[in-house]
């Protein structure tokens, strides 16, 4: 008889205890879905765009979208403070379909702030500048101040905001 309470113990906590593990395990896996030209999910064969959610199933603060042209290559990398919508954080880089590097953008709120560096198709320097944020009170809405620019040629036509 006190074998069998044991054995009947035993297996009540193991089963008690593999319950809750699952309980409150979380799995990790990363979320692929399809986007048309509009942004909006679609099935893979009408899609122009595929996106990656990295870890997807777990809770976190923050998450990494990756999109990536149909025909492959990287076309934006960075993070967002919800795994279910795009809410732009830090800083993006979004790439030409040739693989070139297209512009570095900072965003809180998915809101543009700060620097921004662009390119040419090229890989050629194009721009530099600051998303300036007016402040409490002012009407304008953000502006872009660009201070350096350069042609297609490479030759520098803006230097120092002039």
């Amino acid at each position: 008889m006190i074998n069998k309470l044991i054995w009947m113990n035993f297996f009540s906590t193991f089963t008690f205890l593999l319950f809750t593990s699952f309980m409150f395990s979380q799995t990790s896996y990363d979320l692929e879905t399809y986007l048309d030209s509009s942004y909006i999910e679609t099935d893979p064969e009408h899609a122009i765009y595929r996106r990656v959610v990295k870890n997807y199933g777990t809770i976190q603060n923050e998450y990494m979208f990756t999109d990536y042209y149909k025909s492959g290559p990287l076309k934006m990398v960075g993070k967002s403070k919800s795994r279910d919508f795009l809410i732009k954080k830090g800083s993006f880089a979004y790439y030409y379909e040739n693989g070139k590097k297209k512009t570095i953008i900072n965003y809180e709120e998915s809101i543009p702030q700060g620097n921004y560096y662009s390119w040419y198709e090229t890989g050629e320097k194009k721009e530099v500048g600051e998303y300036i944020i007016p402040k409490k009170g002012e009407k304008e809405s953000k502006q872009l101040r660009i201070d350096l620019f350069w042609d297609e040629n490479g030759n520098q036509k803006v230097i120092d905001g002039n």
